[in-house]
């Protein structure tokens, strides 16, 4: 079970808000902050506080292959890909577009 309890404890959570912001709609986030209310691992990836949920009995196996398949990637991708996502949150929609078309030619022109 998961729980955001500060609200009940008399603290406001403003650095645990500050960063599920990013991962679910305001909204939502009001709804578990505010309440303090246990929600499960499964409300947790429908929410987007999640990526993903698997059983505890292959929960290393799990990893393991996940660590398997990000090492076998091109590592200049990852980050790339991972600025991109960081930089685009802070946008206009409008200049998204572009930005991705600048980040992709410099991986086109890199050399290999």
């Amino acid at each position: 079970m998961f729980a955001l309890d500060e609200v009940k404890l008399g603290i406001p959570p403003m650095f645990v808000m500050a960063a599920i912001v990013d991962h679910m709609t305001p909204k939502r986030a009001l709804d578990v902050v505010l309440t303090s209310r246990e929600f499960t691992a499964k409300e947790a990836l429908e929410i987007g506080l999640l990526s993903r949920v698997v059983p505890a009995s292959e929960l290393d196996a799990r990893v393991e292959k996940l660590l398997d398949e990000l090492h076998a990637r091109d590592r200049e991708v990852l980050r790339a890909c991972k600025r991109y996502l960081h930089a685009v949150k802070n946008m206009p929609v409008e200049a998204r577009s572009a930005y991705a078309l600048i980040e992709q030619t410099r991986f086109a022109l890199r050399p290999r």
